[in-house]
């Protein structure tokens, strides 16, 4: 029988940028001052937040790869007498009208777009049900585990050694444990990829450093002479993982998935596909499991024949090679709020006694009911804005929200960490109280 797979993709460079507002903001720019160019982009979209990091300035980069993917999906085209002028196209137009009626409608056109092009929205979502069906097309992306702190290396002392072995089979042994069927790579194979990437980055050069005012006359900046074991082996065990579960061939079936040579995800182009694809509300992922040592991924939207009921809406065009098509997972409001709030409350209840604090990281809340109930980010916002009105009216609890970003939020990655949102406001922490009967 003859395999099933998937079209080559027309484009395979995205824009490394995950920040999907770009794309209706670019032609808002374009539709009111009849035309942008580069410039005029950057000066009217600069100035956004990125988890709880302020952004000034939108770099070149972005600009030119958010101009580079309207024209691919041809809601901008250049103006006849000037190639560094754009104008809105008939469809760019359209798809701005339908944007101030319907977001919803928007990220449809944009789900179809982009997988038109690069055919990943689609696939991924296929391919996580794949690789774990048993668990809901769950599947974990390893780092080593937490506590595991090994001091830095001098840059040429990189050799493969038994520790590095051992906290490579450790993180899955914990993931597999957690998380059934979540890592489905044998142990042999997951070590020769792991040592394989760990060889391959030990013989990069080793980048450049500032200069000190001590060494300020040098003409040649310095270069690393220490690396840290721990964040070499995550970057190596990163690469591995995406290779087997997103490379060409897949770990299950041991064969291709594209009509192409090539692999469909890089790893540089899986650290900007998992943003976007949770934006369009096809996955959600996050790397703050209190438990797992990786980032956990899930779809939130599935392949069907047809739609059991109205809580799947269709993405026209989509389709994978059974010929079934995707279906976002947009539950009924009625039938959902108390099931949703039972859950908020029992994650709340979970996490505070851990934490000891009445008001706790509404990020760790969310994680873990949208995982529960195979909600993106999106949904949990909303449904959350419906029970913090009906706390103050029928509820059974009391929902306190606070923007206020707390020590253990403010460092490093946690930074970066998507907040929620509700009524246009963005919040870091929650607090619940069961109301005095």
């Amino acid at each position: 029988m003859k395999m099933k797979i998937w079209d080559t993709p027309h484009k395979r460079s995205v824009g490394l940028f995950t920040d999907l507002r770009l794309f209706y903001e670019a032609l808002e720019v374009a539709y009111v001052h009849d035309y942008f160019s580069k410039k005029r982009l950057r000066e009217q979209l600069s100035a956004r937040v990125k988890g709880l990091i302020f952004t000034a300035r939108l770099s070149k980069r972005v600009i030119a790869d958010l101009v580079r993917e309207l024209l691919n999906f041809n809601w901008i085209q250049e103006s006849p007498g000037d190639p560094s002028i754009w104008t809105l196209t008939d469809e760019g137009q359209e798809v701005l009208k339908g944007y101030k009626k319907s977001r919803q409608y928007f990220m449809q056109k944009l789900c179809f777009k982009m997988h038109e092009s690069y055919q990943i929205p689609g696939w991924f979502v296929n391919r996580l049900w794949e690789l774990n069906p048993e668990g809901q097309g769950e599947i974990v992306v390893p780092v080593p585990p937490r506590d595991w702190a090994p001091i830095s290396r001098e840059w040429n002392d990189n050799d493969w050694n038994d520790e590095l072995a051992e906290q490579t089979t450790r993180a899955v042994s914990f993931i597999n444990k957690i998380c059934p069927g979540s890592f489905p790579v044998s142990e042999n194979k997951w070590l020769s990829e792991v040592h394989r990437a760990w060889k391959r980055l030990s013989d990069v050069i080793p980048r450049k450093v500032a200069r000190t005012s001590a060494d300020a006359s040098e003409k040649e900046k310095g270069r690393m002479k220490t690396y840290t074991p721990r964040n070499r082996l995550l970057q190596a065990m990163k690469e591995a993982a995406v290779n087997l579960l997103f490379g060409l061939y897949n770990p299950l079936r041991q064969a291709p998935d594209f009509n192409s040579s090539k692999a469909p995800l890089s790893t540089r182009n899986y650290m900007a596909w998992c943003p976007r694809l949770a934006e369009l509300g096809l996955i959600y992922y996050t790397d703050f499991h209190p438990r797992l040592p990786g980032r956990l991924i899930f779809p939130v939207s599935v392949f069907r024949k047809t739609s059991p009921d109205n809580s799947f809406i269709g993405v026209p065009g989509i389709l994978n090679p059974d010929n079934e098509q995707l279906f976002f997972h947009r539950p009924n409001v009625k039938k959902s709020v108390k099931f949703y709030l039972d859950k908020l409350y029992e994650e709340y209840q979970r996490t505070y006694y851990v934490k000891k604090s009445l008001y706790v990281s509404i990020m760790d809340v969310r994680d873990e009911v949208c995982r529960q109930l195979r909600w993106s980010t999106d949904l949990f916002d909303g449904f959350l804005e419906i029970v913090t009105k009906c706390s103050l009216e029928k509820s059974p609890f009391s929902i306190a929200l606070e923007s206020d970003v707390r020590e253990d939020q403010s460092s490093g990655y946690q930074k970066l960490r998507r907040p929620v949102s509700v009524n246009g406001k963005l919040y870091s922490l929650l607090a619940m109280t069961r109301k005095k009967e």
